[in-house]
């Protein structure tokens, strides 16, 4: 800049996330050169997405409405994205209530940064709307399988539970993925082309619960297939996957804040024997730029931010790892094993590590907390691959006795029962003791201010809950600040009392930290209502919420339901089901619906005009046993009471019952026509199955063995109406006959099961033996129909005015047909 007042428009666009240094030089013309104190700055250009500014649209388990309106809600995503032409609204936010729901794909082209927002439908959001259920807003929305993102611009937002005081409890969206399928993942950003098509997606409170399925060996929480970049994760609980909580393969810019990643302990009912084998990943977060091991990258996983979380339980390849990967900053965050963890595993790719022969470099390993790490390597940093150009300081060590080696450039570090000796450093301190005021119950808080830690500056200058490092002129080691004589945050009781009814408290606990929102539903006794509360809550909405910012006391008031007066008015009832007319047969459930202004006592049910049944809850139901009554018709009629002795009566339908069973079908011989009768119209079958036929413009004449008949090719048959012996054959079936013809050219049919008389369309026969076409010699053809197609095979051709024996077998698997008794064709066929 050559003029006052001196400026640089800086586009911090074009460096990487986290610390940069600022300095000025001023030149005279003689030459001579002065320079400003350098300061640090924090670049942050992972920008949340705004909130919704468009429509908004409203989700309920099981609803089917059109989704303007908590009176008329979608039922589920998937339903929303059909109503709304096979895609979600872009700019618009979608609200969904207490319920389980199906996994779902978010697939809606973009439409530039429009984000659609999901987020749990909340008391606070719509309290005052028409239509909402408060009851709809103090629980959970539950999905059941993988939420799959393949398109930019989300966010997925429980709005409540997670972080500090609600680490593994309360999140408004929980995914939980209870299955054996070893691919089974929670949440998957998926971009197969590897084109960045999927990126700036936020997933805020949300559970992602894998169920911790034994010897299944594939299984990941988070799962980002490929270069997904500007993801953020935070306030989430991700736990219990049998493989690895986090994997992703070539993405920039995450950040990981405010979430509790834990692993599943391991005990003889969840050995989860895949985790930690030779053949699987087992990190707790797996991130890398590709295979194979590259030291120089073209393209590496950089400028990921993991900070203020808490980590428990890693194995085998180890913790947050890492590979071809650049300026990552992991600070403020609590890693440890839970009790017994250590005696039954290891660890030697570290707490924080890369694979070896991976490019690592320039990270930023601030201010974490590792303990109760006891087995080899558990502890340890970048003990597979060393870390160029990384930083690590005023980490805290505490009960990692085995701790061999942090491979980076490292210093002020705290080393509490931990090997600390063995670790060469400046500034570090090493000392005995836990540090902690409570670890195993959750307060890493310190018991008192470490040796002095390096002054590292904006944004490691605070701790996960916003103490300003030295502000008591001591800038602390490890996660937590000491604050000295400033006390935790204070922590609540909560009473409740209630009389003839009860109070349901979320989350149920015996205190609460200061802030903590808890809700409250009464539920009264039966003959009671709720009439409202008192105490340190007024007002009468149910459910209703609290918030923790001292002792509180709250009573809910309940009050005697009075009897109604004077009722005079009968309840209305109908019958859904069965239909008027209906034919019914074996068990039935008679249906019906009733209402009434103060309330339906029960419902009677009428057969012929006799009481045969009572129903007292809603759906009335009656399990009819159609067999106790004579076959034929009968009146069904329902009759609704209620507490005034007013009675409603239904509609009378009439149902036919029918519960004569046709016997099954034969097998054996099913039909056998003779052809002796030798004169009439009328052919007698000696089967036993009366499967007669009529003569049709045939002629008799001798045949083979006594009668026969002549039949002119043309429009003379032997007709057999069909029955249900001839149509029973299901995969196995015979049929033979006698016969000769003359020299005439036309498709000779000798014996042929129709399919279908009315329509007569192909395939035309069920089966049937047949002459094909020729002028002096026919070959003789077996067809078989399974399944709407029909197969044929043929035989040798046969001489005109010469008798055959003709048969054709169908086994089930193979179509045979036979001549005068030898094999003369064969076929594949199967189905019935």
């Amino acid at each position: 800049s050559l003029f006052s007042p001196y400026t640089f428009p800086w586009d911090t666009t074009t460096v990487s996330e986290g610390s940069h240094s600022l300095k000025a030089q001023a030149k005279d013309a003689a030459g001579n050169v002065g320079s400003s104190g350098t300061i640090t700055v924090t670049v942050d250009n992972v920008i949340d997405p705004p909130p919704p500014t468009g429509p908004a649209f409203y989700i309920k388990q099981g609803a089917n409405g059109d989704g303007s309106s908590w009176a008329s809600p979608f039922g589920s995503l998937a339903d929303a994205k059909t109503k709304q032409g096979g895609r979600l609204v872009r700019g618009a936010a979608y609200y969904v209530a207490d319920g389980t729901y199906s996994g779902f794909t978010f697939d809606t082209p973009e439409d530039g940064t429009k984000t659609i927002t999901i987020k749990k439908a909340t008391a606070a959001d719509h309290g005052a709307v028409a239509g909402w259920d408060p009851s709809d807003g103090d629980g959970q929305a539950v999905f059941t399988d993988t939420m799959t993102f393949t398109k930019p611009y989300y966010i997925f937002d429980g709005q409540v539970g997670g972080g500090p005081g609600s680490w593994d409890f309360g999140h408004g969206f929980v995914v939980s993925v209870n299955s054996n399928a070893n691919e089974a993942k929670g949440i998957r950003f998926y971009n197969p082309e590897n084109d960045g098509d999927t990126h700036d997606i936020t997933v805020s409170h949300t559970e992602v619960n894998m169920n911790g399925k034994a010897f299944v060996c594939g299984q990941d929480a988070i799962y980002s297939i490929y270069d997904n970049d500007n993801i953020v994760l935070r306030y989430n609980y991700i736990h219990d996957t049998s493989r690895t909580l986090i994997v992703d393969e070539k993405s920039d810019n995450w950040i990981i804040e405010y979430s509790f990643l834990k692993n599943p302990s391991l005990n003889s009912v969840n050995p989860l024997p895949c985790n930690g084998g030779n053949t699987q990943h087992s990190e707790m977060l797996m991130a890398r730029h590709g295979l194979p091991p590259d030291m120089n990258p073209v393209n590496p996983v950089e400028n990921w931010v993991i900070r203020y979380n808490v980590l428990t339980n890693w194995r085998s390849t180890g913790g947050l790892i890492f590979s071809g990967s650049r300026n990552w900053e992991i600070y403020g965050n609590v890693f440890s094993w839970a009790p017994g963890w250590g005696a039954q595993t290891t660890a030697n790719g570290g707490a924080i590590g890369s694979w070896t022969g991976y490019y690592t470099d320039g990270h930023k390993i601030y201010h974490n907390t590792f303990f109760d790490i006891w087995s080899n390597q558990g502890g340890d940093l970048f003990t597979a691959q060393g870390c160029t150009n990384c930083d690590v300081r005023n980490n805290l060590w505490y009960n990692v006795p085995e701790l061999n080696n942090i491979n980076a450039a490292h210093s002020y570090n705290a080393f509490f029962d931990s090997a600390g000796e063995a670790i060469t450093e400046s500034n570090k301190q090493v000392g005995t003791g836990d540090p902690m005021v409570a670890r195993l119950s959750g307060d890493y808080r310190l018991k008192q201010a470490t040796s002095p830690g390096a002054v590292l500056g904006s944004p490691y200058n605070v701790d996960m809950f916003g103490n300003t490092r030295g502000a008591d002129d001591v800038w602390d080691r490890g996660a937590l600040e000491y604050t000295g004589n400033t006390p935790p945050p204070p922590s609540y009781t909560l009473t409740v009392s209630a009389t003839h009814g009860s109070v349901t408290k979320t989350p149920d606990q015996a205190s609460y930290l200061s802030g903590t929102v808890v809700s409250l539903a009464a539920t009264p006794d039966a003959g009671y209502s709720f009439t409202g509360w008192s105490g340190d809550l007024s007002g009468s909405i149910n459910p209703t919420t609290i918030t923790m910012t001292s002792n509180k006391s709250v009573t809910a008031g309940f009050a005697p339901v009075p009897p109604p007066p004077g009722d005079t008015t009968p309840p209305t009832v109908s019958l859904t089901s069965p239909s008027n007319g209906a034919t019914v047969s074996g068990p039935v459930t008679v249906t019906a619906t009733a209402s009434d202004n103060v309330g339906v006592t029960q419902v009677d049910f009428l057969v012929d005009g006799n009481t045969e049944f009572s129903s007292l809850f809603s759906p009335y139901t009656f399990p009819w046993d159609t067999t106790t009554v004579s076959e034929g018709s009968h009146s069904l009629k329902a009759q609704a009471r209620d507490a005034a002795g007013n009675v409603g009566s239904s509609g009378t339908i009439t149902v036919t019952v029918d519960n004569v069973i046709d016997p099954p079908p034969p097998s054996g011989l099913v039909l056998a026509l003779g052809l002796n009768e030798d004169t009439g119209t009328a052919v007698q079958d000696s089967s036993g199955q009366a499967n007669h036929g009529t003569v049709l413009g045939a002629t008799w004449t001798p045949g083979k063995y006594g009668s026969g008949l002549s039949l002119n090719g043309t429009d003379s048959y032997l007709e057999v109406p069909h029955s249900t012996s001839l149509g029973s054959a299901t995969n196995q079936l015979t049929v033979s006959m006698w016969l000769k013809f003359n020299t005439n050219s036309n498709w000779n049919i000798g014996l042929g099961k129709v399919k279908d008389a009315l329509t007569h369309t192909s395939p035309y026969f069920t089966y049937s033996l047949q002459l094909n076409n020729g002028t002096t010699t026919k070959q003789p053809r077996f067809w078989v129909t399974t399944g709407g197609s029909g197969s044929v095979i043929t035989g040798s051709a046969l001489n005109s005015n010469q008798w055959y024996h003709v048969a054709g077998v169908y086994t089930g698997s193979n179509m045979l047909l036979y001549i005068n008794g030898t094999q003369a064709a064969s076929g594949t066929k199967t189905g019935n």
